[in-house]
C-alpha cells in the first residue's frame, strides 16, 4: 500500500513538472490543393496536412485565406422580389473537418476584389480537438454562392469566382518540450522499475 502511494506520487509530481515545461505555440500548414480558380456552384476539394508534431493541447484552428474575388450578379425573380431589383452575389466558401464524434466547420464570403480573410473553425455536435492530437487530418473547402439557399428570391445572372493564392490552417496548441519527453520516459521507466520490485 505504501508503495503504490509513492508510485502514484513519483507519476503526479513528474506530470506536473512535465506540463509546466509544455509550451504553446502557433503552428501553420500551408494547403497547396486550395490554391486556384473557383469558378463553380459547389466545387469541392479536400486537402490532407500534417503539422510534424503532436500536440498536448489544441486551444483554436483557424483558416486563412489570400485571393482575388469576383462578385456575380443577380435580380428578383419576380415573385418574392420585383425582377428590376440586382444584388451582388459575392463567392462564398465552407471548410469541413470530420472529428470522427461531431464536426468541426469554417464558412466566410470572399466580399473584397483583393482579399485576406481568417476564420475560427467551430465545433459541433460534441466535437473536441481530440482528432487533431497527432498533427495530422483532412480538411474539405466547398464553394457556392446564394442560389443554394432553399427558395433563394434571385436569378443569377453572373456566377461569381475566387482565385485563390494562399491558404494556410492554423492551430493555436501545446506541445511538449524535449525536456518534457525525456522526463515522461525517465518517469515511467521509474514507475515501472518500482511495480516490478514487489
Amino acid at each position: 500500500m505504501k508503495r503504490r502511494m509513492q508510485i502514484t506520487l513519483m507519476l503526479t509530481v513528474v506530470l506536473v513538472i512535465a506540463s509546466s515545461l509544455s509550451t504553446a505555440e502557433i503552428f501553420t500548414v500551408e494547403l497547396t490543393e486550395f490554391t486556384g480558380p473557383w469558378v463553380d456552384q459547389g466545387q469541392t476539394k479536400e486537402a490532407s496536412f500534417d503539422f510534424g508534431v503532436s500536440f498536448i493541447d489544441i486551444y483554436s484552428v483557424r483558416i486563412e485565406l489570400t485571393g482575388t474575388s469576383t462578385l456575380g450578379s443577380a435580380h428578383g425573380n419576380g415573385i418574392q422580389v420585383p425582377e428590376d431589383e440586382w444584388i451582388d452575389v459575392p463567392p462564398q466558401v465552407q471548410l469541413y473537418m470530420d472529428a470522427g464524434e461531431g464536426f468541426a466547420s469554417a464558412g466566410m464570403g470572399l466580399l473584397e476584389s483583393s482579399f485576406v480573410v481568417e476564420e475560427p473553425f467551430v465545433r459541433h455536435l460534441g466535437a473536441t480537438w481530440d482528432f487533431l492530437l497527432d498533427g495530422t487530418d483532412d480538411v474539405s473547402l466547398n464553394f457556392y454562392w446564394g442560389s443554394f439557399i432553399p427558395e433563394w428570391p434571385y436569378i443569377i445572372v453572373t456566377d461569381p469566382a475566387a482565385d485563390i493564392s494562399e491558404a494556410y490552417l492554423i492551430v493555436d496548441g501545446v506541445v511538449p518540450e524535449p525536456a518534457t519527453i525525456l522526463l515522461l520516459s525517465i518517469g515511467f521507466i521509474g514507475v515501472r522499475r518500482a511495480t516490478r520490485r514487489r
